[in-house]
């Protein structure tokens, strides 16, 4: 069976033995990944990971994950359903559910479209919002 990374078509699928082969090589570390998790819970209150977000290098965030892409290795480990924690499986396991890690990508869906609606109304005081409106990535707004 192979996993496409980044949930796009025109990524290279792996395959398990290419994913050994890379974490061996260091290609990813998920003690960081769990760990990037764990500061973003700290800084923002939830686990809900947006795809495209990159840890920012500096202060809260630990050193060691500046500029991890940690929206793609969420949704990679969503895409494998856990078939590929490495060595430590069960640890990881343990962790991610301690953090309320979503499995499924389409549990934040519809929680989180309430959320923005409701901060929109409640700021702006009006239904209306413009197609070219983009959620900001700061209180009071969910991110």
């Amino acid at each position: 069976e192979a996993w496409d990374v980044l949930g796009t078509d025109d990524i290279m699928a792996l395959t398990e033995e290419h994913l050994r082969d890379l974490d061996q090589m260091g290609w990813w570390d998920l003690n960081e990944v769990i760990e990037g998790l764990e500061s973003f819970n700290a800084t923002y209150g939830h686990v809900k990971v947006p795809a495209k977000f990159v840890v920012p290098s500096c202060e809260p965030w630990p050193i060691y994950c500046w500029k991890l892409s940690l929206g793609e290795h969420l949704n990679f480990l969503r895409k494998a359903q856990g078939r590929y924690l490495g060595p430590q499986a069960d640890d990881a396991a343990e962790r991610l559910q301690a953090l309320g890690f979503e499995w499924e990508e389409s549990a934040y869906s519809l929680k989180d479209f309430e959320m923005a609606w409701d901060t929109h109304y409640s700021t702006a005081k009006t239904v209306y919002i413009p197609l070219s409106f983009v959620v900001p990535p700061n209180p009071p707004w969910p991110l």
